[in-house]
């Protein structure tokens, strides 16, 4: 009962909400633990299409913020995509913190799909820079029942390994675990994708300095080609590491329309 009334008047409060702007702060959110340090924040769509992306935003697991994602959400919205934004924990050396929160996200926009018009099929995720980190380790590693439909990566940290690794997002999330080679092949993404890893799209600039292309996205695609996992790359010039992920990106509408027609055969 308690978990009901919430959920209605989380409704209700991102109707009068998402009424006003979508680039506010003050858009409803939908608390993932007790304590509110780490939330989520929902954009349904007008005209909802039955899907859902549920976006993971970077900072190389020191911080994280949801602004840029409040713009996101009307390209989202507009195509008839719902959006949920997740300010998750930082690790502090416990990969699990982010991970939970991440889960948790998961779970209750799969709990709350029928309310909110979403096809429990038509979940999937976004995650940029270490929040693609974290995005891609849900989708090689989340249970079953929660796991995403589909994923979209933007400039991602990819792999934990000792070489072309993003240092500080992999000393930030292993801790103490971060001389072990087990743990960093236990959560390098490019290692973990099998048969039921969902289909990805993914976008990189190739003059990303911070995040080297060839060992992350390049790496991840190649995994995905392996395991015989639908994919697409798309590899623009320029743009540095965080290009993929701003509106400002020469090349933005270009991922916009990509993204529109992926999705849109993500539906058939």
């Amino acid at each position: 009962m308690k978990l009901l009334l919430s959920l209605m008047l989380f409704i209700v409060s991102w109707s009068s909400g998402h009424a006003q702007s979508l680039t506010t702060q003050d858009t409803p959110r939908y608390n993932l633990t007790d304590d509110g340090s780490a939330y989520m924040v929902g954009f349904l769509a007008p005209h909802p299409n039955g899907q859902a992306v549920v976006v993971f935003p970077g900072g190389g697991y020191a911080q994280t913020t949801l602004d840029k994602y409040y713009v996101w959400a009307t390209f989202f919205n507009r195509i008839g995509v719902s959006l949920f934004a997740v300010k998750y924990r930082m690790p502090n050396g416990d990969h699990t913190i982010p991970m939970t929160d991440a889960a948790k996200a998961l779970q209750t926009v799969n709990d709350s799909a029928v309310a909110w018009h979403i096809s429990p099929n038509g979940i999937g995720i976004m995650g940029t820079s270490a929040g693609g980190h974290l995005a891609s380790t849900m989708a090689t590693q989340a249970p079953l029942t929660i796991r995403p439909h589909f994923q979209i990566l933007l400039s991602p940290v990819i792999t934990m390994g000792r070489v072309g690794a993003h240092n500080g997002s992999v000393e930030r999330f292993l801790g103490n675990e971060v001389t072990s080679d087990k743990a960093r092949n236990q959560y390098s993404s490019e290692l973990n994708v099998d048969s039921l890893t969902p289909p990805a799209i993914i976008f990189v600039s190739a003059d990303d300095r911070t995040v080297p292309p060839t060992q992350n996205a390049l790496a991840y695609y190649k995994a995905m080609i392996d395991a015989r996992r639908p994919v697409s790359l798309h590899v623009y010039p320029d743009g540095g590491h965080n290009g993929t992920s701003i509106f400002t990106f020469r090349y933005h509408a270009a991922i916009e329309s990509e993204l529109s027609a992926w999705l849109e055969a993500m539906r058939q």
